[in-house]
């Protein structure tokens, strides 16, 4: 029976490395991959109301978008190489870790796959963690791949 698998991916090193090591270790014939990219922003829109420069606003937007779309297209055709079936969606409205158990569970993921930023303890504990909120808060089991993987 084919499995759903649920791989976080961004544009870090980190998340490139937890595909790779999903594909070289964990991949069996017939998985379905789910490649999931938590789009986030992160554009300033300066002094609100009047002041707001709606044409650099724009511009910033059309600039992640285009940023976004070589991600998926990167990753999309890692998966057309290594002849795995799958997709790569973008979902946006939440934060990352959040994101990421809701499509798993409307996706009916059999198993997530992502990748950890190492952060220090100090780090972890004032900026969170996703990979440790998927853990904590993901119905379905979740391998952590760290940098050295």
């Amino acid at each position: 029976m084919a499995r759903q698998i649920l791989i976080a991916v961004d544009g870090s090193d980190q998340a490139e490395n937890a595909f790779n090591w999903y594909l070289n270790n964990v991949h069996k014939e017939g998985d379905q991959v789910i490649g999931l990219h938590c789009a986030e922003y992160n554009i300033s829109f300066g002094f609100p109301g009047a002041f707001t420069n709606t044409d650099a606003v724009c511009k910033a937007m059309k600039t992640a978008e285009d940023k976004m779309d070589q991600l998926t297209a990167k990753f999309a055709e890692k998966l057309r190489s290594s002849k795995v079936k799958g997709d790569i969606i973008k979902e946006t409205g939440a934060k990352p870790g959040e994101l990421i158990v809701k499509v798993s569970e409307q996706q009916k993921a059999d198993m997530i796959v992502m990748g950890t930023r190492g952060l220090g303890a100090v780090r972890r504990a004032l900026l969170g963690s996703v990979s440790e909120y998927v853990v904590r808060h993901a119905t379905t089991p979740v391998i952590v791949v760290s940098e050295d993987s």
